[in-house]
């Protein structure tokens, strides 16, 4: 709540992320908490290497019971904060089902999370399936931020060998 408010609380940042350990995770967490957790660090800028080393070992069990906004964010998060750890991007592979029968949004942030953590070509099968669901939106559905991620996407991709076709619906 404090960051969607946009208020800078390093104190309750350092709090969360001493207390993240892989008992305390596991015992009470479950992918909302993380999710919450990713994205208010995000916010507040806040490196939490304890918190993301917790989740990348329960990621396997909770990613499963994760809805769409909640896999995209995290891929976001853990990507704008410079977390490219590879058994949580594997597990948002395994469950890119979720976020294509999420919103626009959530797609655009999970392409761009693939993209800047340099896992494109490794899950190219998962990335080209996401970007052709997102080709076949409407353009109106997209806002300006989601076609810049979008186009991001594509250029990291394109750096990786991996083709994003752009459809022209013209």
């Amino acid at each position: 709540a404090m960051a969607t408010l946009g208020v800078q609380a390093p104190a309750l940042a350092r709090a969360i992320n001493s207390v993240a350990t892989m008992d305390n995770f596991t015992k009470e967490a479950n992918m909302q908490h993380f999710s919450n957790s990713i994205w208010a660090m995000n916010q507040l800028k806040y490196d939490c290497p304890r918190l993301v080393q917790a989740f990348a070992v329960t990621a396997r069990e909770l990613m499963g019971t994760a809805h769409s906004q909640g896999i995209s964010n995290t891929a976001f998060g853990l990507s704008y904060l410079g977390y490219f750890n590879e058994e949580i991007f594997e597990q948002i592979g395994k469950h890119a089902d979720i976020v294509a029968n999420g919103s626009k949004q959530d797609i655009a942030n999970t392409l761009w999370a693939f993209g800047i953590s340099g896992f494109t070509a490794k899950h190219e099968e998962t990335v080209k399936m996401l970007w052709d669901d997102v080709m076949k939106r409407p353009v109106t559905q997209f806002s300006s931020e989601a076609w810049s991620q979008l186009e991001i996407a594509r250029l990291f991709a394109r750096s990786e060998g991996v083709d994003l076709e752009v459809i022209d619906d013209d």
